[in-house]
């Protein structure tokens, strides 16, 4: 018992360090709004972050994906027999599947007020952003294939990436993206990348209000519980079990040998590394968010899980084998003869399911710590 008192002062003390007291939001919006542009790692937290500044409250890109629910967990694959194909999808953020959810999440945690908005016509759409940005910056959903500056081939469009307007006119558009200046962007680019998603078509989100203080400490723990809880007892595919199914029958089903497997490879070391996670599937960046909230332990877990998801990422596409090497850079489907020999391709696959099965026990005692930790957090010393 007395361990456990110990254990709970000490959470109590780090958390009070960061959100002990309510941090003042200062009543006046930035001028010009671009002057608040941020860039950052992964369009969510960016974005969301951008806004938060515009309305005079900062906070890091870590403690804005803490808020929202720090990191998820989960695995998609997909077959395509029509077309010869195979593809799936590693979840990295809190409510990986929902982007604006995420968003959502966090505003209801730090008390601010958001707005979202969607329209079906592009002549309605442009006239509901004009008369937005009328009141500030906006939260966009865009194509960032059709967008063009991200590089994205043209077969990946179609889905959504959130970015900040900051203003707009009958010719061009000023947007706040990852990069670090704004992005110009003629105006019927914008138009066709935000009308191009399949659903939510035109979405905007605007922030309506912010509380005249904010309380972090609450925020924090409620946000650490919910990070927990999505990891450990999220739905089907959704948590940290569901990558266990990494490598089982399965998933050496959709990615046999050959050219499908090196399409399994390079799209797990696409999640892992590329898709807005700064790396080893963002557990570093939520690493960093633990630091700043005071819980060292915790963040030297979620560290070591990072190095950990880097060394499987490249573990999959391994240096000595160049042509599988050189898939790490490359957004096209692999083609051409597979440089694997169906035996090898199983010790490779072996191999990686060891790995997998390693990490998966300890992303599962990280998480359980995190559980402890945050219910810690929740009762007074």
């Amino acid at each position: 018992m007395a361990s456990r008192r110990n254990l709970e002062q000490r959470v109590h003390a780090r958390l009070a360090r960061i959100g002990g007291s309510a941090v003042a939001v200062p009543r006046h919006v930035a001028n010009p709004p671009e002057s608040c542009h941020l860039p950052g790692i992964h369009p969510e937290t960016t974005t969301l972050r951008i806004l938060l500044a515009c309305a005079g409250l900062r906070l890091s890109e870590e403690m804005v994906l803490g808020l929202g629910g720090g990191i998820g967990a989960g695995m998609l694959t997909f077959r395509y027999e029509r077309e010869g194909l195979s593809t799936l999808y590693l979840g990295a953020r809190h409510r990986w599947d929902d982007g604006i959810g995420f968003i959502e999440e966090a505003c209801a945690r730090l008390g601010v007020r958001i707005q979202r908005l969607e329209t079906g016509g592009t002549r309605a759409a442009a006239w509901l952003l004009h008369e937005l940005l009328g009141r500030g910056p906006v939260i966009a959903l865009a194509d960032p294939a059709e967008l063009g500056h991200h590089g994205w081939p043209a077969e990946w469009g179609g889905g959504g990436h959130h970015v900040v307007v900051y203003e707009a006119n009958a010719r061009t558009a000023l947007l706040g993206d990852l990069g670090p200046e704004p992005v110009r962007v003629p105006a019927e680019v914008l138009a066709r990348a935000r009308g191009k998603i399949r659903k939510d078509r035109h979405r905007l989100v605007t922030l309506e209000a912010a509380p005249a203080t904010i309380d972090l400490e609450p925020a924090i723990q409620a946000a650490l519980r919910a990070c927990a809880d999505g990891l450990l007892t999220g739905r089907r595919n959704f948590t940290v079990d569901a990558l266990a199914a990494w490598g089982d029958r399965r998933w050496t089903r959709t990615f046999p040998p050959g050219h499908l497997l090196g399409s399994g490879l390079r799209w797990t070391y696409y999640w892992i590394e590329r898709a807005f996670t700064g790396g080893g599937l963002m557990r570093p960046m939520y690493a960093r968010f633990l630091t700043e909230v005071g819980l060292g332990e915790l963040a030297g877990r979620y560290a070591d899980l990072g190095r950990r998801w880097t060394a499987f990422a490249e573990a999959a596409l391994p240096a000595e084998v160049p042509a599988l090497a050189a898939m790490r850079g490359v957004p096209a489907e692999p083609g051409g003869d597979f440089p694997l020999t169906a035996a090898e391709s199983a010790d490779l696959v072996a191999s990686l399911r060891v790995r997998i099965g390693d990490l998966v026990d300890a992303e599962r005692q990280a998480a359980r710590m995190l559980r402890d930790a945050a219910n810690l957090a929740g009762h007074d010393p």
